[in-house]
């Protein structure tokens, strides 16, 4: 395969060990001229099925990061189908999420969209919950309207699955969503979470200093 610069850089850039400090990616000249090709580049079967010892193999995971440095709006949505078929790579499921937050409020449209698609499997959709909540901790302007929507989707407790009540609720108690409280209650009344995640309901009302 052939790249042109700078695209070429990342096909040696080096082995990704740290999912929470990235380096600059722009500094190597990309720009948002550069998104379509990116995109691409993470899609890139060729590259996916590299030798693990090539060095070729890490670049996806250094375009999907630069996607994010970018705040690329016109990847949210290929990136986010690109989640949901390969979130049992854990590389994608930990860094296609912080790739949002990077990217920040215009993801949440679709987000909402794909974490309310109950024909996606149950562990992307997590992914998207996650997403939601890591934007509104990123950018304090949004929490309210992130807490909505997550609390929005959490009211549809007895038809989601109850792993995935758990793990919003999780994100919920990110955000110290307390105004969210009564959704969750009402789900634990109604046997609609696995506890297994979060804990009880009067755990629940701890982490938000509600006890009495």
């Amino acid at each position: 395969m052939k790249y042109q610069p700078p695209f070429n850089l990342l096909l040696s850039y080096g082995e990704c060990k740290n999912s929470f400090e990235w380096p600059n990616y722009l500094a190597l000249g990309f720009t948002l001229e550069h998104v379509p090709e990116l995109i691409r580049m993470v899609y890139e079967e060729e590259l996916d099925q590299s030798e693990s010892n090539n060095l070729e193999i890490w670049a996806p995971v250094h375009a999907w990061r630069t996607l994010g440095q970018l705040q690329a709006v016109t990847a949210i949505e290929p990136l986010i189908q690109f989640l949901v078929s390969n979130y049992d790579d854990d590389w994608v499921f930990v860094e296609i999420p912080i790739v949002m937050q990077l990217i920040g409020e215009p993801a949440l449209m679709l987000l909402t969209e794909y974490l309310a698609d109950d024909s996606i499997e149950i562990f992307p959709r997590t992914c998207f919950s996650s997403a939601i909540a890591r934007i509104g901790l990123s950018l304090p302007e949004t929490r309210a309207k992130c807490i909505s929507l997550l609390t929005n989707q959490l009211a549809q407790f007895e038809k989601n699955d109850p792993a995935l009540n758990g793990l919003i609720i999780s994100d919920l108690l990110d955000l110290n969503a307390i105004e969210s409280f009564s959704t969750i209650e009402a789900a634990y009344q109604r046997e609609c979470v696995d506890s297994s995640i979060i804990g009880e309901l009067d755990e629940v009302k701890e982490i938000l200093g509600l006890s009495s």
